[in-house]
């Protein structure tokens, strides 16, 4: 999907709204997010299937992390996600957003979340 980008905002990353699209993800016991990614290197297969063992691998992230996961539904932007961190976290707002920013741009070098548009500024309740 293209970004739909006007003239002032589309240089602002903080009004990208993101979208998780990696299926293969829950809530622990912990209250945080465990994502569950599947092998896909042949050479990891075989070397699992040699030892008769599953080759699995698990993310959890912490407790940022998955109150950042957890609030990015496709159609909040980041400066809206930093928002949610900055009330749970009572932290000053440009750490919740330097935070978040660097996460989702993490998240989006990974493949386990897109940019699904550019919010405009004025939509956004301050």
């Amino acid at each position: 999907m293209k970004l739909e980008k006007s003239k002032e905002d589309k240089h602002n990353f903080s009004l990208y709204i993101p979208k998780i699209i990696i299926k293969h993800w829950d809530i622990n016991e912990k209250g945080n997010v465990l994502i569950d990614l599947t092998i896909k290197n042949p050479v990891t297969k075989c070397m699992g299937w040699l030892i008769k063992k599953s080759p699995k691998k698990d993310i959890e992230f912490d407790k940022l992390g998955s109150l950042a996961w957890i609030n990015i539904d496709g159609e909040k932007c980041i400066f809206e996600i930093a928002r949610e961190m900055k009330k749970e976290t009572g932290e000053e707002f440009s750490e919740a957003m330097r935070r978040a920013a660097e996460f989702i741009k993490f998240l989006a070098k990974k493949g386990w979340v897109k940019y699904e548009g550019i919010k405009n500024k004025n939509d956004i309740i301050l």
